[in-house]
């Protein structure tokens, strides 16, 4: 099941575009309805991870700097994803993960009225004693942006991928899975967590977990995570398929940590604080794309500083859509992992 969502965020200048100019340029793009100013997906996960504290391992294995491990001690990874591409020592654990948690640009509804703000470092400039500021300039807006994500509940929580078999691996009907999993797969990746801690996350937090003999095509097999592909003779290779899956409290808890942080989300930009919290927010668990990207624009509009929303225009698209205002999040809040709870924690 999926649960799908779109925001209407009312802000400031949430990023800035790279200037060769001594003017602070903005992200912009031209579309069919005018000039629209536009904050980037990543910019958005990266103040959602560090605000709401997620936990995450990353390292500089193969020479780049990237979320590596496995979604038991990995929160930041079970949500974002990540790629190991298969270089020198990591050859034998490259793998993917896709996304759990897909978000859209945040772009402004009404085209950008933009203006340039001219600053100085005038009191800097007095407190050391000079007469002379150094002058610069920036582009700054005030708009309504929208913003679009996807969290599919069948995957947070559950991870698979394959391990090249070596000949120094025993059987694995012998083999500690703990243990084989932080030798043969952490380490390699230079993870810092260390055996004992994997252990205890795993008593902790793991429903499942199963190391299984597979065939290079058996391990390909999997449309998420795969090796990576090998020569003409690589149907002898052997890998060892490793599949996840936590407790379901564990993936309601982390859910829930999600949303909660969504709702309270801000952005420090340039000594300001921008919120990334929705004025207005429609929720549904009964699509597969949020649909509501596409049209939030004539579901809300903007008079005398209020904001007002078409409650049949959304009814006629999802009966049974969750929706409403920054004054209605805790009931939206409520409901919405009430119904999470559900899905996870079967009676």
């Amino acid at each position: 099941m999926k649960l799908t969502g779109t925001f209407v965020i009312e802000a400031g200048v949430l990023n800035r575009n790279e200037s060769l100019t001594n003017v602070l340029s903005l992200k912009e793009i031209y579309t069919p309805k005018g000039l629209k100013v536009f904050f980037s997906d990543k910019a958005y996960k990266a103040s959602l991870f560090s605000q709401g504290k997620f936990e995450t391992t990353v390292s500089r294995a193969g020479g780049v700097v990237q979320k590596i491990g496995t979604v038991i001690e990995n929160e930041e990874l079970d949500f974002a994803g990540t790629m190991i591409a298969g270089k020198g020592d990591l050859d034998k654990v490259a793998y993917k993960r896709e996304t759990a948690f897909a978000v859209s640009y945040g772009e402004t509804i009404y085209p950008a009225d933009t203006t340039i703000e001219f600053l100085t470092n005038g009191r800097l400039s007095e407190l050391y004693g000079l007469n002379k500021t150094n002058p610069f300039s920036r582009k700054t807006v005030k708009n309504i942006y929208k913003l679009s994500f996807v969290i599919d509940l069948d995957r947070v929580g559950e991870q698979s991928f394959s391990i090249v078999k070596t000949s120094e691996m025993e059987d694995i009907e012998d083999i500690d899975k703990a243990e084989f999993l932080h030798k043969y797969f952490l380490m390699p990746l230079q993870s810092p967590v260390d055996l004992d801690k994997f252990k205890k996350l795993i008593n902790e937090r793991v429903l499942n977990l199963s190391l299984n003999e597979v065939t290079t095509l058996e391990a390909n097999n999997h449309d998420d995570e795969k090796p990576k592909k090998r020569n003409s003779n690589s149907q002898a290779t052997k890998y060892i398929r490793v599949d996840i899956s936590l407790k379901p409290e564990v993936k309601y808890q982390r859910v829930k940590k999600l949303i909660n942080t969504m709702f309270e989300l801000e952005r420090r930009i340039e000594g300001r604080s921008e919120p990334l919290y929705p004025s207005f927010s429609v929720w549904s668990f009964n699509l597969n794309a949020p649909i509501f990207h596409n049209f939030i624009d004539d579901i809300v509009s903007i008079k005398d500083s209020k904001l007002y929303y078409n409650d049949l225009l959304i009814r006629n698209n999802e009966p049974e859509a969750i929706y409403g205002a920054l004054s209605e999040s805790a009931e939206i809040r409520s409901k919405i992992l009430d119904k999470v709870r559900g899905y996870y924690v079967k009676a």
